[in-house]
C-alpha cells in the first residue's frame, strides 16, 4: 500500500431478507501502541452501491496519508437508530 494512491474496496454481501438499512459495513485502521494497547486512527462508511435482491454491494475509496504499520479491517454491523453502539450488539462481525 502506498501513500497517495487511490483504493477501491468492494463488499458483496448476502443480506437474507434483511432490509439494505440495516446492515452496515465499514473500514477501519488501528496501529498498535504498544504495551498490548491499540489506538483507532481511522474508520469509514461504506456506501451502498447496488441493490439487487438479497445482494448488496457496498464500496469506499481510501487514500492512505500516514507512513508506518497498521492493522486494517472491516467490519459488518447491524444498523438501526436505537441502537446506541455497533459493539453493543452481539452480531458485528470482522471479516
Amino acid at each position: 500500500i502506498r501513500i497517495g494512491d487511490k483504493y477501491s474496496i468492494l463488499v458483496k454481501l448476502d443480506i437474507n431478507g434483511l432490509e439494505p438499512n440495516e446492515v452496515g459495513v465499514e473500514f477501519v485502521v488501528a496501529r498498535d501502541k504498544g504495551m498490548g494497547e491499540t489506538e483507532f486512527v481511522f474508520k469509514k462508511e461504506f456506501t451502498q452501491t447496488i441493490i439487487e435482491n438479497n445482494i448488496v454491494v457496498y464500496k469506499l475509496m481510501s487514500i492512505p496519508t500516514d507512513p508506518g504499520i497498521f492493522k486494517i479491517g472491516i467490519r459488518i454491523f447491524p444498523s438501526h437508530p436505537k441502537l446506541p453502539n455497533r459493539q453493543d450488539f452481539s452480531y458485528l462481525t470482522w471479516i
